[in-house]
């Protein structure tokens, strides 16, 4: 599949969205629940005009920034070689944020859901896609691991981004098995990766320092 045909899904699924959110919006409550606690209970509620359009705005805003960023980027040629994967990332993001739309129209309709079940497995296909791209990628300053020493080196990029690559495809799918056993999924979804992450920077800059001295021996 082509990339232009990719944007198409992509600015497809924003007019889908807003149809949707205008047709439910009379019939919706005046206050809609938008965020949930880790039991999957709302804890978060804005007025219906917000709870209903707020994500298909965040939709346009990042789908926009996404269209802008291989022009604005200094290494934007590097974005070309793996544009297809971008551009295909994208638009799975826009038919993610579709879905949460969903879901908060369907919970605040009054459909009983368990949230933390009910994303679990987009989240993880998410993530998966997240670690391929990453797998992709090639230096640039907006999509991937970037750190001033993933920045500074292609070989540090390389090596930073397949590892954190690998990261997010093993544990997407362990979010999407956590759909089957409806446990640990905040576990998969949130914790770990905030601890990798923290790991990632830390292992950039060892591998940047470990490099530089090779080079300087």
């Amino acid at each position: 599949m082509r990339s232009k045909y990719l944007h198409y899904i992509g600015i497809s699924v924003i007019i889908a969205m807003l149809i949707m959110a205008v047709y439910f919006y009379p019939i919706m409550p005046e206050r809609i629940a938008i965020h949930f606690n880790a039991h999957g209970l709302p804890d978060r509620f804005v007025g219906k005009l917000w709870g209903i359009f707020l994500i298909p705005l965040i939709s346009m805003i990042l789908y926009i920034v996404f269209i802008l960023i291989p022009h604005i980027d200094p290494l934007g040629n590097n974005i070309k070689e793996f544009r297809y994967y971008y551009d295909m990332f994208v638009s799975l993001l826009m038919l993610f944020l579709f879905y949460m739309e969903l879901t908060v129209i369907l919970f605040n309709f009054g459909i009983k859901l368990n949230i933390l079940r009910f994303i679990s497995v987009p989240v993880g296909l998410i993530y998966v896609y997240l670690g391929v791209l990453l797998l992709k990628s090639k230096r640039n300053w907006f999509v991937g691991i970037r750190t001033p020493w993933t920045l500074s080196s292609d070989e540090v990029w390389l090596k930073t981004n397949r590892l954190a690559g690998k990261f997010f495809i093993v544990d997407g799918v362990l979010v999407m098995l956590s759909f089957i056993t409806g446990r640990f999924s905040e576990i998969f979804m949130i914790w770990i990766p905030l601890v990798f992450i923290l790991f990632i920077v830390v292992y950039s800059y060892f591998l940047w320092k470990n490099i530089r001295n090779g080079e300087t021996a």
